[in-house]
């Protein structure tokens, strides 16, 4: 009876100690898996939001690129019309002035 109530009592000890290394594994593992999901996460918000930074500076340096050329041609253009204007001018007055 004896041997039996201490075979009974290892066996129940046994199957706990057995239980709980296991509930132990299983909790690490579900930290480990949840850290790096959050990682994984953090690492892909912080990539789609720089990448949104980027093309946004690129938008407004593009933006700005053309508009400074813009601005450039028409000035140039602007000096052409007035110079060809005031060379017409010029030479009609010229014209008028030599008879």
């Amino acid at each position: 009876i004896v041997k039996r109530l201490i075979k009974g009592i290892v066996k129940r000890l046994i199957k706990e100690i057995v239980k709980r290394l296991i509930k132990g594994i299983v909790k690490r593992l579900i930290k480990e898996i949840v850290k790096r999901l959050i990682k994984e996460i953090v690492k892909r918000l912080i990539k789609g939001i720089v990448k949104r930074l980027i093309r946004g500076v690129v938008k407004r340096l593009i933006k700005e690129i053309v508009k400074r050329l813009i601005k450039g041609i028409v000035k140039r253009l602007i000096e052409e019309i007035v110079k060809r204007l005031i060379k017409g001018i010029v030479k009609r007055f010229s014209v008028y002035q030599e008879p």
